[in-house]
Order: structure tokens, then sequence, then C-alpha cells
């Protein structure tokens, strides 16, 4: 009987304690072989899950015996797989496309809004961005952004946003890893990216990873495609505007790739005036074009390694010309201005083991606008040149390295080290004056003759902590130091996001961040161009804080196949900068106190709600925000705070798709905003400066600034659509566009004149037409 107790005494802590062990692999398309992000590996027994990385990667760790697994991902059929587990695992899933009805609206597979961790984010799938409806007919990213409460277009005419209170520059964009410093073509009309070649979209708005920073206010990571792995295929879209062509497909066995080109002809219709002002003395036009290209080769060394390389080319040209000859002389000017935004992309990624992954990537980015205008005028035998130059720059070389290690059920470490080394020539001008007659010359440069330099390193670590059954955690924290010229900063970004699960269906979370930016972006107008300027911190520019804290209640009805979200956040920002429009400078001075007022103190604070519905032929995402949103300067306002020019009360996005029948469908896009702030004059002064009542000068006197404001803003779009599949077995698609269809005149800009307000509206209703097909 000793004996009996003896043993089971020794054997005890054996009893009942399961070893455990760690399956992971790579989830896969079926039909491509493309790596899937963002989707679920769940235990269906104990409901512990993992989500793939930005590889396609899972790690579980789960008791030894059997176990069941049900892999998940949007638009796809499920798969599920049962296995005895007695060592640790690797395993790779390949997940089947539903078979749908043409045009047939998928029930997502998304994780509920309840059960992530972070709050603020949202993944975008491609196919929403396909159903948001345009003013040019075609997808466009940063359109679609703005269907997320909390997340608003500046104006209607560009495609900058603004998320929480923070201004267009705070916003860290990233292809592939790589920073894009501007995202217009044709002056805002469309985003830079082209949707053909993009996976996926991750959007931050609060509880950022620590993984990330640079940026005050959001995070925008956007993931492109590796190529079709399994055969060639080929898309050509087609708008009214602008259109575009993809290709990818394998290479041997190794290699895969994808490519795309997208150029406008807005030339076409501006021909004829270029033939006019080719055969005429006189005359003007105007030209403008743009294109992107995106290139990525991807090279899958194993199944535990692969590495690929990606660039990006987007270019806009805008040029006009003008003549005219009198029977004295004659005047001709040429001007011109061009932007350049190029990245490129090498990054390598590496499973250890099952439980460690490993990145590393080399990045290069550049942004260039460049301004030229010159005129030539003779006039009774005496000639006279003006040339005028500028142009502005920021490069950055960029090492990234991060180490992901999936450690126990209850904790997913990541931790790495970024370095940033920075080229800046924030403004070159000059300007070159010759007349024949006099003999006169000027040939004068001003601003930064050379390109200076800044350094940005950062370390940081996040943990994904689970704390039994219902609570969870993201802590994370980022040290970075910054150096520029004498100059350094050493910066602590605590990061923390909670989840407490009341039930199955309900989710409270909360959330804290605090960001760092140093490097600004100024907005100068140059005409009817806007010039995006990028300039450093230095000892007299601090960089900007902001600070977050957000808090929500987030829960799932699947009975009525509906999602709901109720946020509240504050947020606080130091040491913005602004534009001085008091200078006369067209671009940034070395003495930056001359061009620019710094030292601002931002304060943003709303409620958001979402809602979402989806049936199998009905979807709805509705959100709506009641948000403030303040600047103080010393230099502005005489001190005082007021409202930022981007200050929006209410606004309300509604997105819905109908299925029509079995090859149309319905998008519909319904948009609401209070309108804008602005400034207008109390009163008009005249200071008389002598006894004769010529001898004055007048002003328009302001009482305060952004004292009044715009009226609101408000339109709806529609698309019909067709999905029809040719004989040859091709998909194509014709959609018919109406952008405003209630021909709402929405004011982008008021301005004041002799006593009487005038508005400037861009567009009304503007049908397009576009046509798509995928062999």
């Amino acid at each position: 009987m000793y004996r009996i107790i003896l043993i089971f005494i020794l054997l005890w802590p054996l009893i009942g304690e399961a070893r455990n062990y760690t399956i992971s692999g790579t989830i896969y398309d079926q039909s491509t072989r493309e790596t899937l992000l963002s989707a679920y590996v769940t235990e269906t027994s104990s409901w512990q899950k993992n989500a793939t990385n930005q590889s396609g990667f899972y790690s579980l760790t789960l008791p030894e015996g059997t176990v069941n697994l049900r892999i998940s991902y949007i638009g796809y059929e499920e798969v599920t797989k049962q296995l005895t587990l007695t060592c640790d695992t690797l395993i790779d899933f390949s997940l089947p496309k539903k078979e749908t009805i043409i045009g047939e609206v998928v029930v997502t597979a998304e994780v509920p809004v309840h059960e992530q961790t972070l709050m603020g984010k949202t993944m975008i799938p491609i196919e929403k961005i396909m159903k948001v409806p345009t003013f040019v007919g075609i997808p466009d990213l940063m359109k679609a952004i703005t269907i997320i409460p909390g997340i608003s277009l500046g104006s209607e005419a560009r495609s900058d946003i603004f998320v929480r209170g923070g201004d267009r520059g705070q916003n860290l964009i990233l292809l592939d890893g790589a920073k894009l410093y501007n995202t217009n073509h044709l002056g805002g009309f469309v985003s830079l990216f082209n949707t053909d070649i993009i996976k996926q979209v991750d959007v931050y708005k609060s509880g950022f990873p620590s993984r990330y920073g640079g940026r005050a206010s959001s995070v925008i990571d956007i993931t492109t495609r590796d190529g079709n792995r399994e055969k060639m295929t080929k898309s050509v879209s087609i708008g009214l505007l602008s259109s575009s062509a993809t290709i990818d497909g394998p290479i041997g066995e190794k290699l895969s790739f994808v490519a795309g080109l997208r150029t406008t002809y807005y030339d076409l219709f501006t021909l004829k005036s270029r033939i006019d002002y080719s055969r005429n003395e006189n005359g003007d036009y105007f030209g403008y074009t743009f294109y992107d290209v995106n290139a990525k080769l991807t090279y899958h060394i194993s199944d535990k390694h692969k590495a690929f390389i990606n660039i990006f080319s987007g270019k806009d040209l805008n040029k006009s010309k003008y003549k005219q000859f009198y029977t004295t002389g004659f005047e001709k000017s040429n001007s011109a201005y061009n932007i350049h935004n190029t990245c490129i992309t090498l990054t390598d990624r590496l499973t250890l083991n099952a439980k460690t992954l490993w990145m590393n990537s080399l990045i290069f980015s550049r942004y260039k606008n460049s301004l030229e205008d010159n005129m030539s005028t003779l006039y009774e035998g005496k000639s006279r040149e003006d040339l005028y130059k500028s142009f502005t720059t920021i490069s950055e070389i960029n090492f990234q390295s991060r180490i992901e290690y999936y450690a126990s059920k209850n904790h997913s470490l990541k931790a790495g080290v970024e370095a940033s080394r920075y080229y800046f020539t924030p403004g070159n001008s000059r300007t070159k004056s010759k007349e024949t007659e006099s003999g006169y010359l000027l040939d004068t440069i001003v601003g930064f003759s050379t390109p200076f330099s800044a350094n940005e390193a950062a370390l940081y670590a996040e943990d994904d902590i689970c704390f039994g059954n219902n609570f969870y955690a993201n802590i994370g924290l980022r040290g970075v130091v910054f150096t520029n010229e004498g100059t350094s900063y050493l910066k602590a970004e605590p990061r923390i996001s909670l989840r407490a699960k009341f039930n199955d269906y309900v989710s409270l979370k909360a959330s804290y961040t605090s960001m760092n930016q140093f490097n600004h972006v100024i907005i100068i107008n140059y005409s009817f161009y806007e010039k995006e300027t990028w300039i450093t911190s230095t000892k007299n520019v601090p960089p900007q804080e902001a600070q977050q804290v957000s808090m929500g209640v987030f829960t799932s009805a699947p009975s009525i196949k509906t999602e709901f979200s109720i946020e509240a956040y504050y947020k606080k920002m130091n040491n913005l900068t602004e534009y001085n429009p008091a200078t006369s400078a067209d671009f940034i001075l070395p003495n930056l106190d001359q061009t620019i007022v710094k030292g601002g103190k931002g304060e943003a604070y709303g409620i958001e709600f979402q809602a979402k519905y989806a049936t199998e032929r009905l979807t709805l995402d509705a959100g709506y925000v009641l948000s403030w949103n303040y600047r103080q300067f010393e230099e502005i306002n005489n001190g005082l705070r007021y409202p930022f020019v981007y200050d929006r009360r209410h606004q309300l996005s509604i997105l819905g798709s109908l299925i029509l029948g079995k090859q149309y469908f319905l998008n519909a896009n319904f948009s609401y905003a209070t309108g804008r702030p602005f400034s207008i004059p109390e009163s008009y002064v005249y200071l008389y400066t002598g006894s004769s009542d010529r001898d004055y000068y007048s002003y328009y006197a302001f009482s305060e600034k952004n004292n009044y404001r715009m009226p609101d803003y408000h339109r709806l779009d529609v698309a019909l659509v067709k999905q029809k599949i040719s004989k040859r077995g091709y998909m194509q698609q014709f959609s018919f566009n109406v952008y405003n269809i209630y021909a709402r005149q929405n004011p982008i800009s008021i301005f004041f004149r002799e006593g009487k307000f005038y508005q400037v509206s861009l567009f009304t209703i503007v049908p397009t037409i576009s046509y798509s097909i995928k062999f």
C-alpha cells in the first residue's frame, strides 16, 4: 500500500500535464500559390487562434494529442484538418476560392471586431476597394479608405487623408515597407496606387504596434501580390481618363513576378490645342500626363525562405505654354511642374523554426517636385529673358530587421531594429534675368545649394499576451534616437492595447499610444499647384509629438449578420508646424524661422460609430463621427485656439452593394460632412496717411481665424456593374459610374470680393464608364 502511495506521489506532477508543441506553416491561395495575409487558423476545441502575418505565416502552440484545425479567409472555402500532435509540426494549407455566382457578394470569414485585440485597426480587402464608386470610374485606394470612421478627405479635389485631427503629412504610408511621401496623381483626383497589384491594406488610426513609427496620426500598410506561381495571367482596365495593364506569373519553379503599368491619356483631350498652338502665332495650351510602374520579383528559395525586390516609380508632368505676337514684339512663356516618386524594396524572409520568423529589408525612397518658368519678351528692339527654377527633394535609405517569436499559446513576441539616413533639399531656387540693351544680368541662387542629412534609429519590442480566456493585451515600447548636424533627440514611445472579453459577442477595448515625428511637411501654394516640401527637425524645430487614448465597445450579432462598434478618442499634439503665409518665398529658406510657424499645439477628440451588415445579396457598411479639432500657435490668431481647417463636426458615410441578378450588381456610396472652417473679414478698413482723400491704404480686418464655415458637403455616387465570362473563359467587367448623382454643388473654396462671397465648386454630376478584362 505504501509503495502504491509513493509511486502516485512521484507521478502526480506528470498526471494531467500535457506537453505543448507548436504547429506552424504558411497559408496559400490554392489556384495561384499566393500567400494569404490575415488568414485565421483556429483550434476548434479550445478556440485558440492565430492570424497569418505579412508572410502568410502562422504559429499555434497546442497541447499534445488530437487537434482540430479550421483555416478560414475572406472569400475562400474553409478547410478543416484533424491530426495528432506529438512534436513540433510544420504544415502548409491551400485554400480554394469560393465558387459563387458572378457578382455575388461574398460573406466574409473575417474575424469579428470584438475578437481583435488591436483597436483602431481595419483590414481592407481588395474586394471592398473595388466596390467604392469614384470620380474617374476606376477603383481608388485612398478614396476607399475614407469609408472608415475617423478618416476623411481634405477636399473633393485631393487624395490626401486626415485621420483623427491629424494633418496630411502625419500618415505613415508604406508600400511593401517603403515610405511614400506623396500619394497624388492628377493634382489629387487620382491616388498613386494601382489596385490591380495590391493584395491587402492594413489601416491603423490608434493602437499602433511598436514596429511602426515616424508619423503622428496613422499607418497605412500596403502589401502587394507576389505573382501567380501556377500560370501566367493578365488584366487590362480602361477608364475615362486612365488605363492600366497588369501581368503576373511564374518564371520556372522558384520565381514569380507581377508587373503593372498605369497611365492617363489626358493629353489626347488637349491634342487639338497643341496642334493649334504650333500652327498659330498666338495662343496657349496646357498639357498633363502621369504614369506609375510597379514591378515585383519574388524568389521562393524554399518553403521556409523567400526574398523579393519591389520597384515603384510614379511621375506627374504638367506643362503650359503661351505666346502672343505684336507689331512691335512678342511675349512667350513656358512653365513646367513635375512630381516624381520612387521606391525600391529588397526583402528577405526566413522561417528559422516552428516558432521563429526573421525578416530583413533594405529600402530606398525618394520624392522630388520641380518647377520651371521661362519667359521672354521683345518690345521695340529691347529683349528680356527671365528664367526661374526651383525644386525640393527628400531621399531615404532605410534598413529594417525584425524577429517574430511565437513563444507559447499566451505570448507572441516581435522585436527589431530600424535605421534611416535622410537627405533633404527643402528649397533651391535660381532666378536668372538678362536684358540685351541695358546689359542687365541677374543670376541668383537662393535656398539650399546642397542636400543636408539626418539620421534616425529605432529599437522596439512588442508582446501579444493572453491572460486566461477573457483578457488580452498588446504591449510594446519603441525607443528612437534622431540626429541632425549636432542636434539629437532621444524619445521613448510606449504603446498598449487592451481587450476584455465579456462574452462570446461583446468586448471592451482601450489603448494608449505615444508617437514622434521628426520630419515635417510644409504645403506651399504656387499658382494652381500645391508644393509639398519636407523639412527635418532641428535645434529650433523640435519633432512633432502625439499622444492618443481611446476606448470602445465592440460587438457582433451573428444571428442578424451585424457588427457594431462605438469608440471614443482623445489626441494631444505638440510642436506642430505651418507655412508662414506672411513670407513671399515659394520655397523653404535656409533660415526656417523665415518660412514656417512652429511650436503649435493640436487637440482632437470625438466619438465614432460603425455598423456592418452582410447577407448573400446585400452588404452595408455605415460610419458616423462626432468630432472636434483645434490648433493653437503663438503667432497665429493672437495666440488663441482656433478650429483646424479640416475640422468637421459631423461626418457620415454609407457604402452598400446589392446583387441585382446573376451578372449585375449595384454599388453606392453616400458621404456627408459638416462644412469646413475658413476665415472671412469682419470689416474693410481705410487708413488715411495724409490730408488728401487719395492718401490712404486699405485692408480687410479679421476678428479671428476660421470664424465661418462653408456649406455642408454631401454627395451620392453609384455604380452599375456587369460581370461576364466570355466564350474563351475571360472575366469581363463593365462599369457605369455616376459621381454626385443629384448634382450637388459642393464648395472647395469661398472667397470674398467687393463685399460679396463667391463659391468655387469643381463638379456637379459626372458620369463615367470603365471596362476591365482578366485572362
